[in-house]
Parts: structure tokens; sequence; C-alpha cells
């Protein structure tokens, strides 16, 4: 990675119980293992291996946008395996009403979408905030979300503001 400080040394991939930080599986990366599918990514390869043995056991796993891509989900849910994480909007492939929702949507607002694809349901969250955050779920469902507004410091400031007029 040229931009890196250190520019040469271990990548490793780990699957990490989340209270304990147990390792529960690990892998090292090789730059020429080429042995994964050609029709998915080496990421998408990379946590199929990482959970491998855990099918049908109840368990959920959370990542980043590094990771997260539809085909994944599809997959880890046909394994019985729960997943959640943030992903970017061109991973996503969806139609230009959708875009142009999430497109006008105001500070702080937030909109669910039930995302179908391959026979598949996926929730998809969608808030504003300094910028656009989407989260998709392969488990969870628009009536299992709870909203909570929080206020940021200079909106909560405005609020006291307010009281204190009247």
């Amino acid at each position: 990675m040229p931009l890196k400080p250190i520019k040469y040394g271990f990548k490793a991939y780990v699957l990490c119980e989340r209270d304990t930080g147990y390792v529960v599986n690990w892998s090292l990366h090789l730059a020429d293992n080429e042995s994964f599918d050609r029709d998915n990514s080496k990421t998408h390869h990379i946590v199929l291996n990482l959970v491998e043995g855990l099918e049908w056991e109840g368990y959920s796993i959370y990542m980043d946008r590094y990771y997260t891509t539809l085909q994944l989900f599809i997959d880890l849910r046909a394994k019985g395996i729960g997943a959640c994480g943030t992903i970017q909007m061109n991973r996503l492939h969806i139609t230009k009403e959708y875009v142009d929702i999430i497109s006008k949507l105001d500070d702080r607002e937030i909109t669910y979408f039930e995302y179908f694809k391959d026979k598949s349901c996926l929730a998809l969250a969608v808030w504003k905030d300094t910028k656009t955050v989407l989260v998709i779920s392969n488990f969870h469902k628009q009536g299992d979300i709870e909203i909570e507004r929080r206020l940021r410091k200079k909106d909560r400031a405005g609020e006291n503001q307010n009281e204190k007029k009247l």
C-alpha cells in the first residue's frame, strides 16, 4: 500500500467475538492465493471462509463497508448467518427513484427501505448526517428498528436559548 507509512507487512483478517474480543477464526492474507470465485469479490471469499463452520448456529456478524456487498449478505442469509453493516451507494444497484429519495434527505433525517434481490429481503436504513450513511441488514426488519433522535451540541444550544426566551 503506497500511502501507508510502513509499506510492507502482514495482513490478517480476523473474526472476533463481540464481548470479549476472543478470536473465533482468522486468515492471513496471501497475495498469490487466487483460489476465490471470479464471480464474487475477494472480500466475499474472505468473509465466507471466516464464518465457515458457524452455519445455522444463530450468529450475527457486523462489518464495515470494505466487506459489505449485496451478494455476500444474500449468501450469508442462505447459510443462516445474520449480517449487518454499512454499505457504499455504488454497491447497492438501486433504481433512480431510490437514489432521488436518498439525495433529497434533509439534515438528520432517516428513512428505511426493504430491498428485494434474488428472492431475499434486506433492510436498508439511510440517514443524513454530515454525509449520507447507508446500513444494510439481512436479519432486521423495518418494524424491529427503534428511532432515537439525538441532537448535536449546536442544536441543543439553540433549543436552550429558545426555552429561555419563553
